[in-house]
C-alpha cells in the first residue's frame, strides 16, 4: 500500500462497512484489521453506502495513474501539486483554469486530470478535512460563532461584522446582498485528526509513549520528562491517570501572505501538536496540525483568547 493509500486509509476507514477481516499495511508492518461492525452501529445503510463509495473512490484515485505510463503522479497527487501551485502563486480561479486546459492539451489523451479548479477542489475535499469559516470581529473582541452567530455588530466595541461597500450605501437593510465579513477566522477542526492518530497502526502504539518510555535524572529529552509535565500531572490526577488522554502544544506565528506582491497584511497560524508522541514523531509535519489561521492585518497580541475559543 503505497503512501497515498495508506492516508487515504487511514482517515476514512472508520466509515467502511462491516467487513470480516481486512488487511492493513502501514508504517508499522502488515496487520490484521479487525471488524468494523461496532464502529457503524450508528449508520444507516445509507449513510453505510455512501461513506462506502467514498472511501473507494478516493482510494482509487490515490492508486490511478495520471495517464497509462505515468510513474511520477497518481491523479490525488497531482491535483494537490496543481492547488498548492494556485496558492504559491496567487492565481485567481481564471488563470489557473486555463493553465490546467493547456496542461491537458499536452497530456495523453487517456489522461485524469480533472477539468477545471471546481473538479480539483471536489477531489480533495473527498479526504474529508474541512475548512470551517468564522466571521470575526475587526479589533478581535469576538467570535459571531454559536449564539452569536446572528450578531451583526461587536458587543464590546461596537464595530459592524460586515463592511459597508460603495456599491451597498443607501440600499435598504431587507434588500438581498452579499455581505463580507470584515475578519474570517480559519478553523480546521481538530478533534478528526486526533481521532485518525487512534485510526492507524502507525500511531496507536505510541499514544502512550509518553507514560511508559525511560527518563533519565537530570536529562529533559521531552517535555514529558519536564518539571511543568509532572506538575499538570499533580494537579490534575484523574486526567493524567490515562495515559491515552491527548496532551497537545500549542505554537503561533505570524507570516505575510502577499509579501511577494507588495501587500502589507499578516495572518497568524496556529499550530498543534500531540506530545503524546515520541520527539522524532511530533516534531515531524505530519503530527503537527494546523488548527487555525487568525486573520490580520496586524498582529492580534492578546486578542488571540477569543480565537482559541473554537478549541472548548
Amino acid at each position: 500500500m503505497t503512501w497515498d493509500q495508506r492516508m487515504i486509509y487511514d482517515c476514512l476507514r472508520s466509515h467502511v462497512p462491516p467487513m470480516h477481516e481486512s488487511h492493513c499495511y502501514d508504517e508499522a508492518g502488515p496487520s490484521v484489521q479487525p471488524p468494523l461492525d461496532e464502529l457503524v452501529l450508528g449508520l444507516q445503510s445509507d449513510e453505510i453506502s455512501q461513506f462506502s463509495n467514498r472511501f473507494f473512490d478516493i482510494l482509487k484515485a490515490a492508486d490511478q495513474p495520471l495517464y497509462v505510463g505515468c510513474e511520477n503522479h497518481s491523479k490525488l497527487s497531482f491535483v494537490a501539486r496543481m492547488l498548492s501551485i494556485k496558492s504559491d502563486a496567487n492565481m485567481s480561479e481564471a488563470n489557473f483554469n486555463t493553465m490546467v486546459t493547456n496542461i491537458k492539451e499536452v497530456l495523453p489523451s487517456d489522461n485524469t486530470m480533472p477539468n477545471d479548479y471546481y473538479h480539483h477542489r471536489k477531489t480533495m475535499n473527498e479526504l474529508g478535512l474541512p475548512v470551517v469559516k468564522i466571521d470575526a470581529c475587526k479589533n478581535g473582541c469576538m467570535l459571531y460563532w454559536k449564539s452569536d452567530a446572528n450578531e451583526v455588530f461587536c458587543k464590546f466595541c461596537n464595530e459592524p461584522r460586515y463592511k459597508q461597500l460603495k456599491s451597498q450605501r443607501g440600499v435598504p437593510d431587507n434588500r438581498p446582498c452579499k455581505r463580507i465579513a470584515q475578519a474570517i477566522l480559519r478553523y480546521l477542526p481538530l478533534t478528526p485528526r486526533l481521532q485518525r492518530l487512534y485510526a492507524s497502526n502507525a500511531t496507536t502504539a505510541h499514544i502512550t509513549w509518553h507514560a511508559t518510555h525511560e527518563r533519565n535524572d537530570g536529562v529533559i529529552c521531552h517535555p514529558s520528562d519536564a518539571e511543568a509535565w509532572k506538575h499538570f500531572d499533580k494537579t490534575y490526577p484523574d486526567f493524567a491517570k490515562e495515559p491515552r488522554n491527548i496532551r497537545l502544544g500549542l505554537c503561533a506565528d505570524g507570516f505575510a501572505p502577499h509579501g511577494q506582491f507588495g501587500k502589507t497584511y499578516s495572518c497568524w497560524p496556529v499550530i498543534v501538536t500531540p506530545y503524546n508522541l515520541p520527539l522524532g514523531m511530533c516534531m515531524k509535519s505530519p503530527y503537527m496540525f494546523l488548527s487555525l489561521i487568525c486573520p490580520g492585518p496586524k498582529n492580534p497580541k492578546e486578542e488571540h483568547r477569543c480565537f482559541f475559543a473554537t478549541f472548548d
